[in-house]
């Protein structure tokens, strides 16, 4: 069974799931009398609206507006769907730690905040039509949402309930993170490379982020280029990663290159792709963490942007820290070991990765909020025990240590 009619047939599984739990989500985005406090009910009907504009795009991907939409229209989609991300309105959400607990309370603001988070995040499966990833966390909020209906919740019942949900579906966060690290890459991405005019600024939104201007700045100076021009832009880098990497090219089956880059950067990546496949290359497009540094948690995968929030980011690096114990950390362990073994045929057939990214602009000191998560001393010596900060067990089957420095210092754009 191929990636596509495995994908189809998970959908099918949850579709039934999936409507009778946005059905539910319409009635609580509408609003309905319930016997919560009103901050409670205030959270999950912001919630329930950011889910429903989560479907609206969902609507739009299936029915193929994304195609027929104006730019401008697009562009006020997406800043509606994502703009309590943005600096100006991050301050009065609940993706701010600050404010959650401020209108949360102390004790159960961070697991809110957390599960705001979470839901933001998993926006990226609407774009690749992950039925089932949505799924789950649809019923996990709904779930929240019914205790809180039912009376009083315990800051400790609210801990467990995500604590396990985590543990349970660590294997479908696991078997999603391996499948498209090492088989299929950012699959919608890829197709939209492959499919659309690529000098039409709406083919940028595939990339279900907020673009910028100077996102579609980027964009524009690539597209007024011509085909030729492509070519013998995007050939050095094919040629040197064709030289830097011949040792494990001409290993047998080693003909998978992982490539990454900002959005802005479609054409000269498509042109980069069409001349790995004349040398009998293939390439899978994946998302690096902008901050690698800062995160081991492998579930925030998205594209390079210029005008994410660094501030977002900082405040969540650590979010784990909320819930990581060792019977969870040998939970996620133990699932994407087994993951990457299943994958073990997959994983030999990468020959390295290629990374483009944005230059970075001096950024202000980040402080330490109080209200934000952070991993205790004991927590950082089992993540590092464990040795599963960021890819280290992709990149412990798939590049050897040689490679990985060249890989990590040869940064392009």
């Amino acid at each position: 069974m191929n990636y596509e009619e495995s994908m189809e047939q998970r959908n099918q599984q949850v579709t039934e799931r999936y409507h009778l739990a946005l059905d539910r989500i319409r009635e609580i985005a509408i609003g309905e009398s319930t016997a919560m406090p009103p901050a409670y009910q205030t959270f999950f009907r912001r919630s329930a609206i950011f889910l429903m504009r989560c479907h609206t795009f969902s609507e739009l991907m299936t029915d193929g507006s994304m195609h027929t939409e104006s730019y401008e229209n697009l562009s006020l989609r997406f800043h509606e769907l994502y703009e309590e991300t943005l600096p100006e309105q991050y301050v009065c959400s609940y993706l701010n730690p600050d404010y959650a607990v401020e209108e949360l309370g102390e004790e159960c603001g961070a697991f809110f905040s957390f599960l705001y988070k979470e839901l933001y995040s998993n926006s990226r499966h609407i774009f690749d039509q992950k039925l089932s990833m949505t799924t789950i966390y649809y019923e996990l909020f709904l779930e929240i949402y019914g205790m809180y209906c039912s009376g009083e919740v315990r800051p400790k019942q609210l801990k467990e309930t995500i604590y396990w949900f985590l543990y349970d579906y660590a294997e479908e966060f696991s078997e999603d993170y391996v499948e498209e690290a090492l088989s299929t890459g950012i699959r919608y991405i890829s197709e939209s490379l492959m499919e659309e005019d690529l000098t039409d600024p709406r083919s940028l939104f595939r990339h279900g982020v907020l673009i910028d201007d100077k996102a579609l700045s980027l964009h524009r100076s690539y597209a007024c280029m011509s085909e030729q021009e492509l070519e013998a832009y995007a050939c050095p880098y094919v040629d040197t990663y064709m030289q830097e990497l011949a040792d494990r090219i001409t290993e047998p089956g080693r003909k998978r290159v992982i490539l990454s880059y900002p959005v802005g950067y479609d054409r000269p990546i498509h042109a980069m792709m069409m001349e790995f496949q004349k040398r009998g290359m293939e390439v899978i497009l994946y998302p690096v963490p902008e901050e690698e540094e800062d995160s081991w948690d492998h579930s925030r995968r998205t594209m390079e942007t210029s005008c994410r929030n660094p501030r977002y980011d900082y405040d969540h690096r650590e979010d784990m820290a909320l819930f990581l114990d060792k019977r969870l950390l040998d939970r996620k362990n133990d699932c994407l070991r087994k993951c990457i073994k299943e994958a073990q045929e997959d994983s030999e057939r990468i020959s390295g990765f290629l990374s483009f990214s944005l230059p970075k602009g001096e950024r202000s000191p980040m402080i330490r909020k109080k209200s934000a998560c952070h991993f205790t001393d004991r927590q950082k010596k089992m993540i590092e025990e464990y040795d599963i900060m960021n890819r280290r067990c992709i990149w412990d089957l798939t590049v050897d240590d040689g490679t990985e420095k060249m890989i990590r210092e040869r940064r392009f754009l």
